[in-house]
This record gives C-alpha cells, sequence and structure tokens, in this order.
C-alpha cells in the first residue's frame, strides 16, 4: 500500500500556481468513464479552481507530512454519491493515510447506505475523514454522518484559527465565515468563503494533533480538543423523540366521531383487533350499527355501538383507544378523559389517547408503575433537532402528497387506499400521518395537525421537526413515502386565523413533495380550484398530478342549523369529473369509484417511473 499523511479529493491542483510552487504533494486522477467505471492518471490539474484553493489553505499547516490530491471534479464540482464511493473504496484498498479530506458533499442519493458503509469501514480503521457541508445550507453526506467530522461556516469566526464546537448535531466544527484570498485557475487569485474552506483549517489543526501524539488519534480526541479550544460551545439541551405506537392485541374504542370512521372502514389494515366501539349516550349513536356510520367494506361482527356507561372493563381487552373527547366532555359536564384513565389505572389497561394527556402526570406514573402503556400524541419543544443552523434534510425518496380545496374530504381515506394499495402491489411504503390514528395503521411517523391538534409548534421549528420525521422514514429505505395535509390549501377568507392553513405550509415547506394529488368538491369553482393548483405549483417546485373529486356537496341553505351534505347523483359525478380533467389537463378520478382509483394508482407509478 502506498503510504500518506492526508488525502484530499477534490478538483485536482494547479501544481504551477505561483502560490504552490514550493509546496510538495503526489497526484492521482480519477478519470471516470461512468459512475463505476474509471482510469487512473498520474497527470494532474485543476479546471475549476476549488481544489487549488482547498490545498493551499491546508498547505499553510504542512510540514514534512505526504499529501495526496486525488482529483474526482473536471467541469463542474457536482460528482454522483457512487464516484465519492469508488474514490474511497479504493483507498480503503490501496492507500494507506491519517486523514481524508473532502470538501464536497452530496444532497440526496440512492446509494447513501453505501456511502455511509464505507466512512464507516475507514473509520474503523483509524483514519479521520473531515469533509465540509454544502454551502447551500443543507444537510449533505458524508459531512453528517456521526463518524464524520461535519465542517460548517460561521459569521461568529473572523479569524482562521477561531472555530464554533457544536454538541449533538450532525455539524461538528463551525469556523470562518468571512472571505479568504486564495489561489486560483490561471494563475489568477479569488475571494472564497463557505464551509469548503472553512474545513481546510480544521483539517489542519487535526494535522497539528498528529504532530503531538505519536499514537493514532480517535475522533473523540479531535472532538474534545475543538471543544477546550473554541471560542463558542454549542452545548447540548434534552431533546425527545416522538413517542413511539404501543403494541396492541385487543382494543376497545371511544367514542365513536369522525376521527374513529377511519378505524371503522379501514380495520382490515389494523393489526389487532377491535372488540367493540363505545360512544357516549346523548350523542345518539349507542345501539346503532357500524354500517349505519361508515359505509364500505367493515366488519359485521360486533358491529353494534355500545354504551360507555356500560363499559365492561373486565372484558377481554388489553388497550383503549381514546378519541378526541374534550369537545364531549364540556357538553355532558363529564371528564372523559379522567374517567377512563380511572378505568386503565384500576384494571390494569394500556391507553391510546388523541389528546394531549401531559396534564395527567399522577395517573400516567401510576399506569407506568402498573407496567401499562401510555401512548398519546405529543409535538412541542423536546422534539426539535438542535444546534441545526435552519440546516434541513433533502428528502431524495419519492415523495406523494395528498392535499384538499377544504375540509372533510376523505383526505385521510385516500392516503389509507393509497398506502393499500402499494403495499398490495410490492412496494414498500414510508407515511408521515398527520391524523393522531397514524401509527395504529403502521405508519413510520406521526404529526397530529389535525382536528383537536397537539402539536405546540410553529414556524421553522414545526418545519424542522417534521422534516426529521420524514428523512427518519427515507432512513428505512422505503420506495415510496406518503404524506398528507389537512383542510384547506388556500385560506377561506383573510378576516380570521382560523382559516389560515398555516400549518399545511411547514409541512409543504419541510416535505417538498415531488408530487400532489389535489382532494375538490363538487361545489368548488374551476377558478378556486385553479387558484389552489396554481399556489401549490409555485409556493415549491412540485406537480399537481391528479384531482380527486369528493362524491359529496355541502349544502348551505340550511347554514343556520349548519351545514349538511348531500351525496350527488353518481351520473351528475361522472359528469362533472369529465369536466374538470378536460379543463385542468389532468386525471380527475372519483373517490366512491373502485376503478377510477386504480386509475389513480397506476397514474401515480407512471409518473414516478
Amino acid at each position: 500500500m502506498d503510504i500518506y499523511d492526508l488525502v484530499i479529493i477534490d478538483s485536482g491542483v494547479q501544481a504551477n500556481h505561483p502560490a504552490l510552487e514550493k509546496i510538495s504533494f503526489h497526484v492521482l486522477q480519477f478519470n471516470f468513464i461512468s459512475d463505476n467505471e474509471y482510469i487512473l492518471e498520474d497527470e494532474i490539474s485543476d479546471n475549476i479552481g476549488h481544489g487549488t484553493a482547498v490545498f493551499y489553505l491546508i498547505s499553510k499547516y504542512l510540514q514534512d507530512e505526504r499529501v495526496l490530491n486525488i482529483k474526482v471534479f473536471t467541469t463542474d464540482f457536482e460528482p454522483s454519491a457512487q464516484q465519492i464511493i469508488e474514490v474511497l473504496q479504493y483507498i480503503e484498498k490501496n492507500i494507506s493515510c491519517k486523514i481524508i479530506h473532502l470538501s464536497n458533499g452530496i444532497i440526496h442519493c440512492d446509494e447513501k447506505e453505501q456511502l455511509h458503509d464505507v466512512c464507516r469501514s475507514l473509520t474503523r480503521s483509524g483514519i479521520i475523514i473531515i469533509c465540509a457541508f454544502e454551502n447551500t445550507g443543507i444537510i449533505s453526506y458524508p459531512a453528517a454522518f456521526d463518524e464524520v467530522i461535519g465542517v460548517d461556516w460561521s459569521l461568529g469566526c473572523r479569524k482562521v484559527n477561531e472555530f464554533e464546537y457544536v454538541e449533538n448535531s450532525c455539524v461538528n466544527i463551525r469556523g470562518i465565515g468571512t472571505d479568504q484570498r486564495v489561489p486560483w485557475v490561471n494563475s489568477e487569485y479569488n475571494y472564497v468563503s463557505g464551509s469548503s474552506f472553512v474545513s481546510p483549517h480544521v483539517t489542519g489543526e487535526i494535522l497539528k494533533q498528529h504532530r503531538l501524539h505519536d499514537l493514532p488519534i480517535s475522533k473523540d480526541h479531535i472532538l474534545s480538543h475543538f471543544k477546550n479550544n473554541a471560542k463558542r460551545v454549542y452545548l447540548s439541551r434534552d431533546t425527545r423523540p416522538p413517542m413511539q405506537s404501543i403494541s396492541i392485541n385487543k382494543a376497545i374504542v371511544c367514542p365513536v366521531n369522525k376521527e374513529i370512521h377511519s378505524l371503522i372502514r379501514f380495520n382490515h389494515l389494523l393489526n389487532f383487533d377491535i372488540t367493540q366501539y363505545y360512544d357516549i349516550a346523548v350523542l345518539g349513536n349507542v345501539g346503532k350499527k357500524l354500517t349505519d356510520i361508515v359505509s364500505g367494506d367493515i366488519a359485521k361482527k360486533n358491529n353494534k355501538i355500545l354504551n360507555y356507561d356500560k363499559l365492561d372493563w373486565n372484558a377481554d381487552f388489553d388497550t383503549v383507544i381514546l378519541g378526541h373527547t374534550k369537545d364531549i366532555s364540556s357538553i355532558i359536564g363529564r371528564n372523559i378523559i379522567q374517567e377512563i384513565l380511572n378505568g386503565c389505572i384500576k384494571y390494569n389497561k394500556n391507553i391510546y389517547c388523541f389528546d394531549d394527556l401531559t396534564s395527567y402526570k399522577k395517573e400516567i406514573e401510576q399506569l407506568h408503575k402498573n407496567a401499562c402503556k401510555v401512548y398519546y400524541p405529543i409535538i412541542n419543544e423536546e422534539n426539535v433537532p438542535e444546534n441545526r443552523f435552519c440546516k434541513l434534510y433533502s428528502i431524495g425518496k419519492p415523495l406523494l402528497m395528498i392535499m384538499g380545496t377544504s375540509s372533510t374530504q376523505g383526505k385521510f381515506t385516500l392516503q389509507l387506499t393509497l398506502r393499500e394499495m402499494f403495499l398490495s402491489n410490492g412496494y414498500s411504503v414510508g407515511q408521515l400521518g398527520t391524523e393522531p390514528s397514524s401509527l395504529l395503521f403502521g405508519m413510520d411517523e406521526v404529526y397530529p395537525m389535525g382536528f383537536g391538534s397537539t402539536v405546540k409548534l410553529q414556524s421553522t421549528d414545526a418545519i424542522t421537526v417534521m422534516n426529521q420525521l420524514l428523512n427518519n422514514i427515507e432512513e428505512k429505505n422505503p420506495d415510496i413515502i406518503l404524506l398528507g395535509g389537512q383542510s384547506h390549501t388556500l385560506q377561506l377568507n383573510a378576516g380570521n386565523t382560523a382559516f389560515y392553513p398555516l400549518m399545511n405550509y411547514e409541512l409543504l415547506l419541510a416535505s417538498d413533495p415531488d408530487a400532489i394529488i389535489l382532494c375538490v368538491n363538487a361545489h368548488d369553482s374551476f377558478e378556486y380550484i385553479a387558484r389552489c393548483i396554481s399556489f401549490l405549483e409555485s409556493f415549491i417546485d412540485t406537480k399537481v398530478i391528479a384531482l380527486v373529486l369528493f362524491p359529496l356537496r355541502k349544502n348551505y341553505r340550511w347554514s343556520v342549523l349548519g351545514v349538511n351534505k348531500d351525496i350527488i347523483d353518481q351520473r351528475e359525478l361522472d359528469k362533472y369529473a369529465i369536466r374538470l380533467a378536460e379543463h385542468f389537463k389532468i386525471p380527475c378520478l372519483k373517490l366512491n369509484d373502485k376503478n377510477d382509483i386504480n386509475l389513480l394508482f397506476n397514474h401515480c407509478i407512471e409518473y414516478f417511473v
């Protein structure tokens, strides 16, 4: 093996630049014919200037170290992940070195895990990898890997020997954020700034540490050195990951309100049994069959809704699934949550609650003492990843989002339907749900921003958390990621903030979906639908690929008594769907038509293929 102290992977070096004439280094050029095929050459140059600048900055710290400059980038600074993997694998097999320096990264790629594997392997052999983050501010790789020292820039550092140390973050070190004068192509000089030109100074400091120690030094030793000498330390704080779903065998459900309907309609997607449904007598559902409440192919056994006041706690079930009850409790003057918690404590039952249970600390502690499990979806400041400096993940997997022009359009029904179809056709599905029941259906993560939202975040914190959840999903390597928004794409009017769909905008920014299916109503005007499509396609870089028509129409003639809904005549619905498709030049499918939904699924497959 060839032996070097430092290997630099960049765009090469202009060896005859006046600033570098007296500096010794070795060269190797990867001339890529394809991502997996290359020719090795020992003549090196720099068509870009980046590598010349990086090597010059590092050279300020060199003494007798042997340096190998590997040229990978030739005409631009956007290598493929596979090319970086090939270079790192070559180093692993053919070169013995102490440090690998990369002033470049990949935002997202299908080969991320393979890239991570080779970085793990190199660091296990004692090599230190230093990598700069993308200057665009997006989280990039390999800088974000735990095994790699990830370097970013900071305006708080004005000198090359000033550094900031960051705890519990993908970013490890931050450095000079001001311009530096460096040699460039054609024997010229340039002024540069950014992460690429901070990382050479981090590598220089690590070279110094190597000279001070005879034995190989670890990443932990290096980070400790930077922390002890940092101009500023960003301290870690306690963070809490979102709660994970509890294991359920048999459950009862109460009450039978709108948010529970999906559990009835899609009970075949659950990996547990629902033995009974209970409701509050005054709400008028007790004694009804489930088929009276929800249409569709649902389970026929035990399908009568029972009286909550006659709940049999000794029955064969292990979990209570408690829907939203705060409004009901206010109407009937009883604390349903408290009653259910007391019952769970007395009879050793688990609880999965849609409402926030934070204020019931004593009851939760007692349930934990009884070895009972408690789940309630809540997102607050404890879930916000710390010390990110506004960085977000770019989601590389195909991401399909369901949005709507209003509330009550079957958006969650459509998400579950598509989930089932993708899974039954052999695709692996990642999914972020925005309903509190999402984890019950096997979705990966939940951000409960719908009715009775238990989300306590806004703005960039909300965006960061949702983006982190989507990255968690992508790490599982699904074929496609599904997610859905809540009520409305555009506000109904500008006179009441309750009608502002701000959480939907945060979700759009956090996910940056590749495609959107827009649910529409038969009473929506063409002008309003057009505004929604135009907004979505201009707010982010996406495409509305289909419309899904909801088969109910709001009847505003009875607005004094509330809004009624009429089932639209099927022939009228068919004609309206045709008109929409012809007008907007995209497919318009009907939610209540199985053939249409099959067409929608095939359209999604064709779009992403």
